[in-house]
C-alpha cells in the first residue's frame, strides 16, 4: 500500500499544474506500486527522445528497462502540463486498472507523481513490443493480414465483455480505437488507457453516460462513416470493428 504524502521536497503542498493534490486519494491501491522519479529517470535515460515510443495529447510514452529485481522492459507514460489527462484522470486510471485482470488488458505497473517544479505524473505498463494498432493499420509497408485482424477484434472483445459484465464492478473504458489498442510480442490484442473510464453501480443494468475522448462511428445514407454522438455499451466493439476496416484501399487489396 503507499505510504501517501501530500507535502512536496520544499515542505509546501504538493501540486500539479500548480493546483493542490492529495496522494492520499491513491491510498490503498494493490498490485501497481508506487514507483520514485529516480527510478524512472534512470530506467527511461531521463526520458530521452530516443527512448520515445510515440506522442499524443496526453504527452509521451518512453521505454525503459527496470533493474528493481524483476528486470524487465516498460512503458513509461509521462502526462505533459497541456494535456487532457489531468490528476482526476490519473487518479482514475490507477484506481481502475488496479482493479482489472484480464489477459487482453495492458497491466498497469505502478505509477509516480515527483520530478521538479509542479512533479510529473507518470504510469509505469508492461512493455507492449510490438506498439499500437492504428500503426499498422495505416502502414503502407505492412497491412495487417485478416486473420490477425480477426484476433485483434476477439481479444478486444473478450476485453470489453470482462469491463462489461464479468467484472466485480462494470467499467466502461469510453475510448476504445486503434490507437489505444496495443500488440504484445505475440500479436496478442490488449486495451489501455483508462484515464477516461468510470466505474458504474448499475446492479448490470444497460446503461449509457455522457460521450467522452473519441466520438463513435456510424454509417450514413451515403454509405461513408461519420462521427456519431451518444454511447451505448455495444458501440465501442462497433467503432473498432468500423476502424478495422476503415482504410478500404488496404481492405480491397487483400479481398482482391
Amino acid at each position: 500500500m503507499l505510504k501517501a504524502t501530500n507535502q512536496s521536497s520544499n515542505g509546501g503542498a504538493r501540486l500539479f499544474r500548480g493546483v493542490p493534490v492529495d496522494d492520499i486519494e491513491l491510498e490503498g491501491v494493490t498490485g501497481p506500486h508506487p514507483f520514485s522519479y529516480d527510478e524512472l529517470a534512470a530506467a527511461t535515460g531521463n526520458f530521452s527522445d530516443d527512448r520515445r515510443l510515440g506522442r499524443g495529447g496526453f504527452g509521451s510514452v518512453y521505454a525503459g528497462f527496470l533493474t528493481d529485481g524483476n528486470h524487465r522492459d516498460v512503458a513509461v507514460k509521462r502526462v505533459s502540463e497541456t494535456s487532457r489527462q489531468g490528476w482526476k484522470e490519473f487518479v482514475s486510471e490507477v484506481r481502475i486498472i488496479s482493479r482489472l485482470r484480464h489477459r487482453n488488458l495492458v497491466q498497469l505497473l505502478g505509477w509516480c507523481h515527483g520530478g521538479a517544479g509542479d512533479g510529473d505524473l507518470l504510469l509505469v505498463y508492461e512493455l507492449m513490443h510490438n506498439g499500437s494498432l492504428d500503426a499498422h493499420l495505416y502502414d503502407p509497408e505492412g497491412v495487417l493480414a485478416w486473420p490477425a485482424r480477426y484476433a485483434t477484434a476477439l481479444g478486444v472483445g473478450d476485453a470489453l465483455l470482462y469491463l462489461h459484465q464479468e467484472a466485480e464492478r462494470r467499467v466502461v473504458h469510453r475510448d476504445v480505437k486503434p490507437s489505444n489498442v496495443m500488440l504484445d510480442a505475440s500479436f496478442t490484442a490488449k486495451l489501455g488507457d483508462f484515464g477516461l473510464a468510470r466505474l458504474i453501480d448499475d446492479g448490470r443494468r444497460s446503461h449509457t453516460t455522457g460521450v467522452a475522448g473519441t466520438m463513435g462511428y456510424t454509417k450514413s445514407d451515403k454509405g461513408k462513416f461519420v462521427l456519431r454522438m451518444g454511447w451505448s455499451r455495444n458501440l465501442p466493439l462497433l467503432t473498432l470493428a468500423i476502424v478495422i476496416c476503415s482504410s478500404q484501399q488496404h481492405c480491397s487489396e487483400q479481398l482482391d
